[in-house]
C-alpha cells in the first residue's frame, strides 16, 4: 500500500499559518481493502492537518492482511509528517 499525501493535500489554512506536525491514525483495514474505524492516536495539534490525513486514508486503496492464506481485517497505524518546504 502506498499512501500519497503531498503538497496539494496541505490544507490552505494550515499552509498560511505555517502549521506542521506528525499525525498518526489508527485504522482498521477490512478484508475488502477499505478503511474503517479511524482514530487519531497522535495529533499534529492542528485539526485541519489531522482531518486531511483522515480524508486521504478514506480514499486510499489498501491491501488487506492475510492469515492462513485468507484475507482478514486488521488494525494498522499510519503516520503522516506534514512539513512545509520553505517558510
Amino acid at each position: 500500500m502506498s499512501l500519497e499525501v503531498g503538497a496539494s493535500d496541505y490544507p490552505v489554512t494550515s499552509r498560511r499559518m505555517y502549521q506542521e506536525g506528525d499525525c498518526t491514525i489508527r485504522v482498521f483495514v477490512k478484508e475488502d481493502g477499505t478503511a474503517s474505524n479511524m482514530s487519531v492516536s497522535k495529533s499534529t495539534g492542528f485539526a485541519p492537518l489531522d482531518q486531511a490525513v483522515c480524508l486521504a486514508i478514506q480514499k486510499a486503496p489498501f491491501v488487506p492482511a492475510r492469515s492462513n492464506g485468507k484475507t482478514v481485517g486488521a488494525f494498522t497505524d499510519i503516520n503522516i509528517p506534514w512539513r512545509l518546504s520553505a517558510k
